[in-house]
């Protein structure tokens, strides 16, 4: 394990907690990616420019690794080349709704976050790099990213 992880690693109990946890790790992504997407479009609808809205609330208390990361670097950039598929993703949070049923929970958020995930994955394709959610809950920031992307590569030519 040490070699594996680098010692970035601890028991979590019986066999399938790992999973467990993975699992739960995967849905609170997927909400965040879902909800912080569209917080910037609430953001692009009022004039103020994504990327500066993530990067202040990338320094506050909404921060999180999507904020800070996952939209500047695959998202407002236009490359969705996080290498994690829709598919994968949707599959994840699925299975996660699937674990909290099976000890009786239910829940609510994360119900409609995989409601969210498999329109995303029946408009998408499987194939669609998980990022690529942002296309169907912030269709504006997006469309946004792709024209600077345009414009840039109009710029190189």
């Amino acid at each position: 394990m040490e070699a594996l992880t680098s010692g970035q690693f601890q028991h979590l109990g019986a066999a399938g907690a790992g999973n467990v946890v993975k699992l739960i790790n995967n849905a609170l992504a997927a909400v965040n990616l879902a909800t912080v997407g569209e917080a910037l479009a609430v953001a692009e609808a009022w004039g103020v420019d994504p990327a500066a809205a993530a990067a202040g609330v990338s320094g506050a208390s909404g921060a999180s690794k999507v904020s800070s990361a996952m939209y500047p670097d695959w998202v407002l950039s236009g490359t969705h080349d996080s290498g994690f598929s829709m598919g994968l993703m949707a599959r994840d949070v699925s299975l996660a709704m699937d674990i909290a049923a099976e000890v009786g929970e239910t829940p609510e958020l994360l119900r409609a976050s995989s409601a969210l995930w498999q329109r995303s994955l029946a408009e998408l394709g499987a194939t669609a790099d998980f990022t690529e959610i942002a296309r169907t809950v912030a269709p504006a920031v997006t469309n946004q990213a792709q024209s600077r992307g345009d414009a840039a590569e109009k710029t190189q030519e």
